[in-house]
């Protein structure tokens, strides 16, 4: 799964950084991927989270505005991210919003100058949620049904953290296919 969020990413980003743990786990993805992933471990001590990945991935890389993805979303749009990303200017985050309210933090556009002071707010606080980092930021919210005029079925904000969620995942690859 991680290739294939890999290879998505090179569709709408010329740097694509991997955010990792520890170096266990620059070894075992490292022949996963090309010889030309740049590989972010975590800087800080402390639990695996999602606002940990970016706050390593944020402190130790140089572009301004970031496109982040979880590497268990092999599906992610050009369309999207490219969208989202023209809507950046004046915001600190860009975020898919669902008609629930569930907001897709790790599916977003981040100005990383703005945000990695509210990262470490946040880690040094010990909130570990991404889904608090709207809270601290100037965030545009865009809510999935304007998505689905660029994604239909909205396959890009997929991901598997569940076996569940892996055989939905493995169904919507073989009807690519």
């Amino acid at each position: 799964m991680i290739r294939w969020a890999y290879d998505a990413a090179t569709r709408f980003t010329p740097r694509i950084y991997v955010s990792v743990h520890d170096e266990e786990t620059i070894i075992h993805y490292s022949p996963l991927l090309p010889p030309e992933a740049t590989f972010v471990k975590d800087l800080y001590d402390g639990p695996r989270s999602a606002l940990l990945a970016l706050l390593s991935g944020f402190t130790s890389i140089e572009e301004e505005t970031i496109a982040v993805i979880p590497t268990d979303s092999p599906f992610v749009s050009e369309k999207v991210m490219t969208y989202m990303a023209s809507k950046a200017k004046g915001f600190d985050l860009v975020v898919p919003i669902w008609p629930d309210g569930k907001v897709e933090a790790i599916h977003a556009i981040y100005s990383r100058l703005r945000t990695t002071p509210i990262l470490q707010h946040l880690w040094s606080e010990g909130i570990l949620e991404v889904k608090e980092i709207p809270r601290y930021t100037r965030t545009l919210f865009i809510g999935t049904e304007d998505l689905q005029e660029l994604d239909p079925t909205l396959v890009s904000l997929v991901d598997a953290d569940t076996p569940s969620e892996f055989q939905t995942l493995k169904s919507i690859s073989a009807g690519i296919q």
